[in-house]
């Protein structure tokens, strides 16, 4: 719904596989029929603070999807 209706926020996704997040993309683009090449991709793993630190530095908000929390959620939390 963002892609498609709010296409005045700007917004980016991130993950430790760029080559998967790019194909994630693509499974969107296909399925709401725009073109997200404006969408930025952001390498960040929680096993590398130096990656949670630009993607922090990059956004104003995060919605995180890792998981299990508990395990993965901290290193986010703290940057």
């Amino acid at each position: 719904e963002l892609a498609t209706y709010h296409t005045e926020i700007k917004w980016c996704i991130a993950g430790r596989n760029v080559e998967k997040l790019r194909n994630v993309l693509k499974e969107i683009e296909t399925e709401i029929g725009k073109n997200l090449d404006s969408v930025d991709i952001i390498q960040a793993d929680t096993g590398d603070e130096s990656s949670l630190a630009h993607m922090c530095r990059s956004s104003a908000v995060i919605i995180s999807c890792v998981g299990p929390f508990r395990f993965y959620g901290e290193p986010v939390v703290k940057q």
